[in-house]
């Protein structure tokens, strides 16, 4: 007999395992990424917008403080404005006070000039009728002391 062998298809399917690359999902993965990177993105911009609020309030805090201080300073700036047109008034008083006195002393002065001019004549002609007087005296002395009848001797 001869050997054959009859080539009869086997009763079982055959498995047939073919290795074949699986497909990336490129749109999926592209997704993820772009996601993860939104993601990134985001908790970054979180941080540095709770950074931008803290320099905010900070920045709020100083403006704050500032403008008390302004306030104050401008408070101040009043009061002494006010204390120095006070004392522009009274400084005003002091010197009509004072033009007063002046004008008042020019004018006393003028008067007692004059007083004392009128003083100077009164005894400029008082001193004139004294020598006047005195003269007339030493007149009178000389005929009263005269002799009346003289002998040579």
């Amino acid at each position: 007999m001869e050997d054959k062998q009859e080539t009869n298809p086997p009763k079982e399917p055959i498995n047939v395992i073919v290795n074949v690359p699986k497909q990336e999902n490129t749109i999926g993965v592209a997704a993820n990424r772009i996601a993860s990177k939104s993601n990134l993105i985001a908790f970054y911009s979180m941080l540095v917008n709770i950074i931008l609020a803290l320099f905010t309030y900070f920045l709020w805090k100083e403006a704050i403080a500032a403008t008390e201080t302004a306030s104050n300073s401008l408070t101040e700036t009043k009061r002494a404005v006010n204390e120095a047109v006070r004392s522009n008034d009274i400084a005003k008083q002091n010197y009509d006070l004072s033009k007063s006195t002046f004008d008042s002393s020019i004018a006393s002065g003028k008067e007692a000039s004059e007083n004392a001019k009128q003083s100077f004549d009164l005894q400029n002609k008082s001193v004139e009728a004294q020598i006047q007087s005195l003269k007339e005296t030493h007149k009178q002395f000389e005929i009263a002391n005269e002799p009346f009848l003289q002998f040579p001797i």
